[in-house]
């Protein structure tokens, strides 16, 4: 008995299929990338402000875009350099706050609890963004 081809046995059903998960895939990659562009600080999402609160007071905003140095309180200095948030120098005794990692993403923070000064990053046109997140952390 012989054998058909592979593309004998392939019906009229498995090619809608196909090509349907295909345009779903496209569809998705669209979504995404068009999401990233207006998260990015670039698209319609605007820029990207830094949110300084001390003692759950805001004492400032900061556009991203420009690097600068800024005194926060008798005790912290933070720096804006290239679009990245650090904090330089705390008089606090742990100094956890001067070793975190630089934040530059909508939603990231960086905290000192001793002189209870919090630095975010915020999105100012209201919208939310989804940049860098997981199915975990969503």
């Amino acid at each position: 008995m012989k054998e058909r081809p592979v593309f004998d046995k392939i019906k009229h059903g498995d090619i809608v299929l196909i090509i349907m998960i295909a345009l779903a895939a496209v569809l998705l990659l669209v979504f995404f990338a068009v999401n990233d562009y207006g998260a990015g600080g670039t698209g319609k999402a605007g820029k990207k402000t830094l949110v300084i609160s001390e003692d759950r007071k805001i004492c400032g905003e900061y556009q991203l875009d420009q690097d600068r140095t800024i005194e926060i309180g008798s005790g912290n200095v933070c720096e804006i350099k290239n679009g990245k948030v650090y904090m330089v120098s705390a008089d606090c005794p742990d100094q956890l706050c001067v070793r975190s990692a630089p934040i530059s993403r909508t939603g990231e923070s960086i905290v000192c609890l001793p002189n209870r000064v919090i630095l975010t990053i915020e999105s100012k046109e209201g919208e939310t963004s989804t940049e860098g997140l997981d199915a975990v952390t969503y």
